[in-house]
């Protein structure tokens, strides 16, 4: 709230990305007192990706992993790259135990390539895409799109085994990010807490966060190790979660690559987007329409009234 010179305050309501909402003035020097609102939006916000990726050496994508608008944005933004540079594309939905096969069948898929062609099916199988976890129609485009440029594919998350073992107990507690707080490490349990909407036995939870670490810790390795194979920027696409600033992969990345210059990009719903516990952890943020979907803490529950196995791809949002 700020006085104006004719003596009246001025209450300007914003939205998480500074954009305004509504303005309203409150008249103290008058009777009755008088009070009036408008509702004044601001121009929509670009949907093009902020110019510091030009120099990024990582270029973090996200995703609300059903959200098809959100899919759709990011692909309108690696089009975009694609006229632009050469890059590394890594995927979250891609096994970085299966980057030998993955490699292997890239080698041999001849271009260009087609979002339906069953050769691009058979290369991310080779990877270890799980096509029951993910929703394939919204990868293929990505993928299709890589191997028409000749952009090596990268793999980086853990496979179903390794999971399990952290998730467990039967494989030790991975290490924690140099400097990594008590405060990062409840952020981290608390995110993980709320995406499985409060139903997970706490007991189960330092195997999830081990988990998290791990996978995110899988990531930047491969990204650094891409990077610095071919000298390439390497974009990562996965799960905003992944790209938390204080807690996920760009932690992971300045311990490894110090000095490397990291770029995290959200794809949000407006929910999130009005988060206040998501302001400033990511380096940019864009909105995209709510996804029509079944409420996914009834269909937890439902699951998890059988057993308490997570699932195949654990996703947090």
């Amino acid at each position: 709230m700020e006085r104006t010179e004719e003596g009246q305050w001025r209450l300007t309501e914003k939205n998480v990305q500074g954009q305004t909402r509504r303005l309203c003035l409150l008249t103290l020097n008058q009777t009755p007192v008088g009070f009036h609102c408008d509702e004044v939006f601001t121009a929509e916000k670009s949907s093009e990706l902020p110019d510091s990726v030009g120099v990024a050496d990582y270029l973090l994508l996200g995703e609300v992993h059903d959200n098809q608008a959100g899919h759709a944005l990011r692909q309108h933004w690696l089009e975009s790259l694609a006229k632009h540079g050469d890059f590394v594309l890594a995927m979250e939905q891609l096994n970085r135990a299966r980057q030998a096969a993955l490699t292997e069948a890239d080698d041999k898929v001849q271009g260009p390539m087609v979002q339906s062609d069953p050769a691009l099916r058979s290369m991310a199988e080779a990877g270890g895409f799980d096509f029951k976890g993910w929703h394939w129609d919204f990868y293929a485009p990505a993928l299709a799109l890589a191997v028409n440029q000749h952009w090596p594919l990268g793999a980086t998350n853990l496979d179903r085994q390794s999971l399990m073992k952290l998730m467990t107990g039967k494989d030790p507690l991975p290490s924690v990010p140099l400097h990594w707080s008590a405060r990062q490490q409840e952020i981290l349990t608390a995110e993980i807490r709320e995406g499985h909407c409060h139903l997970l036995p706490e007991t189960l939870l330092p195997g999830m966060v081990a988990a998290q670490l791990a996978r995110d810790r899988s990531m930047a390795e491969s990204l650094v190790a891409w990077h610095h194979q071919t000298g390439k920027p390497v974009i990562l696409l996965a799960g905003n979660g992944h790209l938390r600033k204080d807690t996920a992969v760009p932690q992971w990345l300045q311990q490894l690559d110090p000095g490397a210059r990291v770029v995290s990009v959200a794809v949000l719903e407006p929910e999130q987007m009005h988060d206040p516990k998501l302001v400033g952890i990511y380096d940019d943020t864009f909105e995209v329409p709510l996804q029509p979907r079944v409420d996914p803490c009834v269909a937890l529950r439902e699951r998890l009234s059988g057993k308490l196995s997570p699932p195949s791809n654990q996703k947090v949002p």
